[in-house]
């Protein structure tokens, strides 16, 4: 945020601070809470995705994907939660300042992506999942059995 020591570090931030008053000094004096609420999310979508990369090429688990699927889940519920309250709000904590390109190239482009590769990850990792419980020897006993020998 403007002010912040940390400033320097993140310069781009400015136009999107512009275009985004719930991330912007205005909103923080406003005391929006979805910037905090979604700090809270990343911290705990960051616990799942490391959780998942530690699963996958650490310590070989085979519930490495579920933790992978919950974090990408939560990103995308989180992402589409942040559209869909921009939309039924009438854009009510965008600038009115913001160009319609600039807010296309900041806004509208970057939760495309959030949401699309979400979405891939879901789908792929959802899948893995399924295709692992369909295995003709599966059931939640025998996994506890197998577990236990």
């Amino acid at each position: 945020m403007e002010g912040g020591d940390l400033r320097w570090f993140w310069s781009g931030f400015d136009m999107y601070e512009r275009i985004d008053n719930v991330y912007s000094v205005k909103g923080y004096h406003e005391k929006a809470g979805f910037a905090p609420a979604a700090a809270v999310s990343n911290l705990i979508e960051t616990s799942l995705n490391l959780l998942y990369v530690i699963l996958v090429y650490i310590y070989p688990k085979n519930i490495a994907p579920l933790f992978g699927f919950a974090g990408a889940g939560l990103t995308l519920s989180k992402t589409m939660i942040w559209i869909l309250q921009e939309h039924f709000c009438g854009r009510c904590s965008q600038s009115s300042m913001s160009t319609f390109e600039e807010t296309l190239k900041f806004w509208v482009a970057p939760n495309i992506v959030w949401v699309a590769f979400c979405s891939m990850i879901v789908i792929k990792l959802g899948r893995d999942i399924c295709s692992s419980l369909n295995q003709p020897d599966y059931t939640p006993r025998n996994a506890t059995k197998k577990r236990a020998n």
